[in-house]
């Protein structure tokens, strides 16, 4: 595949996609079409379109807190050990 410029992803989306289905880091695909991490990023997280990542079928790594973890956390900050602490 012939290297593209930054910001001509467009045309590659249906592809970029497909790449990311099959597990392919955003590194790679960036490497493939000669852009940047961020865009690939940026298009397969853009919430402003139907192609997110979780409509691609991949896992979604987020956790979700119970109520006792975030009182936890939010005693935590009240003491004032910051975020990147917390984490």
């Amino acid at each position: 595949m012939e290297m593209v410029k930054k910001g001509v992803l467009e045309p590659h989306r249906e592809e970029v996609f497909e790449l990311r289905k099959q597990g392919i880091s955003y590194q790679k695909i960036a490497s493939k079409f000669g852009v940047s991490y961020h865009t690939v990023f940026r298009l397969c997280n853009d919430t402003t379109t139907r192609y997110t990542v979780s409509n691609l079928g991949l896992p979604d790594k987020r956790k979700v807190l119970t109520d006792k973890e975030k009182e936890e956390i939010v005693a935590l900050r009240a003491r004032g050990i910051p975020y990147a602490n917390i984490a």
